[in-house]
């Protein structure tokens, strides 16, 4: 039985991940653990998920009525806390760890110093004591290692970026260090780190830099109301195809920064889940795998006409407005991505931008009438 340990358990990505895990026809060991940080940030800022989300031991309890093949279980732990992170990885011993914890929000963690550092200790220290721990207990060349970075980690360069390495001569070189926020700075870290980690240790790791995501629910979401997703269209938390979607739907204006001609990668929920629960299977490799986990680049603009386009009858008017952009950005930017290892990890056509919206309104509308 193939034992999995799931951090983040309770995060965006990460639930219903652990849900497609628990549900699968494999024979599975599922370990979830979170320390129910993303709720204790939204309640700070007042920046509730506009889509309600029932406690984990209201989904638990859910989830035990269901016939499954798999063993599941769920655990508070901070990761940040080395001592009860070994202890874990002791007892548990895990054949694979999907890493999805994180302070996820670049406009949180660039507020104040205050936050920058929380952000800061809160992903790189429980990065590490994952790592560290692996190698005090001798598990590092018999676990694999997948972990979700960010593909903000790249920056916007002028040229076509590769999933990971740019070849130059017979040089592989590791790129992932242009990220445009502290909240990005953290991901390069983690990025660092496992690359230093397969360098000395001979982890094996599998990379996935997680583009925007879209969407709220999966399959497995869908099969019980205890099951929803969040859903967050705020500015601290919010990612801007959500928040333009959330506004068309309550009649306020789309309002685009700047230009809104420079591209973003995007990535439905269902095409994110699906490949982090096929990349158990891969081969325990030895090695600094990396994956740019996106569907497709699309400007901001583009992404507001997509949700205009979608208005029908009974929708109110919608409005797309151009306001001074806050942020120093190329907003011409043509973001071209490789994403060929991806594909191959997903093992099927990706969702169009375009659907992960449609079905992101979709959902809203059915939840909130």
């Amino acid at each position: 039985m193939m034992k999995i340990l799931i951090t983040g358990c309770d995060g965006y990505i990460g639930w219903p991940t652990f849900l497609k895990l628990c549900f699968s026809n494999k024979r599975l060991n599922i370990l979830g653990i979170d320390n129910f940080s993303r709720r204790k940030w939204v309640n700070e800022i007042n920046s509730e998920s506009k889509i309600r989300i029932f406690s984990m031991k209201q989904r638990l309890k859910e989830l035990s009525k269901y016939k499954l093949k798999n063993k599941f279980n769920f655990k508070k732990i901070d990761l940040t806390n080395q001592k009860k992170i070994k202890n874990l990885l002791k007892n548990f011993k895990p054949n694979v760890i999907l890493h999805l914890a994180a302070q996820p929000s670049a406009p949180y963690a660039n507020t104040s110093i205050k936050k920058c550092i929380f952000t800061t200790q809160n992903n790189n220290i429980g990065t590490l004591n994952l790592l560290w721990s692996l190698k005090e207990l001798n598990f590092e060349k018999k676990v694999k290692f997948i972990s979700t970075t960010t593909t903000g980690v790249y920056g916007a360069p002028d040229f076509p970026i590769p999933e990971g390495y740019l070849k130059i001569k017979k040089t592989e070189l590791p790129i992932s260090s242009m990220g445009g926020s502290w909240y990005h700075i953290t991901k390069s870290n983690d990025c660092n780190y496992f690359w230093l980690a397969n360098r000395l240790w001979g982890i094996s790791i599998y990379d996935f830099r997680t583009a925007i995501t879209l969407g709220t629910s999966t399959i497995e979401t869908r099969k019980n109301k205890y099951f929803t997703n969040r859903f967050d269209d705020g500015f601290y938390f919010g990612v801007v195809a959500n928040r333009f979607v959330a506004n068309s739907i309550k009649g306020k204006p789309i309002l685009i920064y700047g230009k809104g001609e420079q591209k973003k990668p995007f990535i439905h929920l269902k095409d994110a889940v699906d490949s982090l629960y096929n990349s158990i299977n891969l081969k325990l490799n030895n090695k600094y795998n990396v994956y740019n986990q996106f569907s497709e680049t699309v400007s901001i603009k583009d992404i507001a006409k997509i949700i205009k386009n979608l208005r029908n009858a009974v929708d109110k008017k919608i409005i797309i407005k151009h306001i001074k952009n806050p942020r120093v950005e190329n907003e011409t930017h043509k973001m071209i991505m490789k994403n060929k290892n991806f594909l191959k990890v997903l093992k099927r056509k990706p969702f169009k931008v375009s659907e992960a919206i449609a079905d992101t309104k979709t959902d809203l509308q059915n939840i909130n009438g």
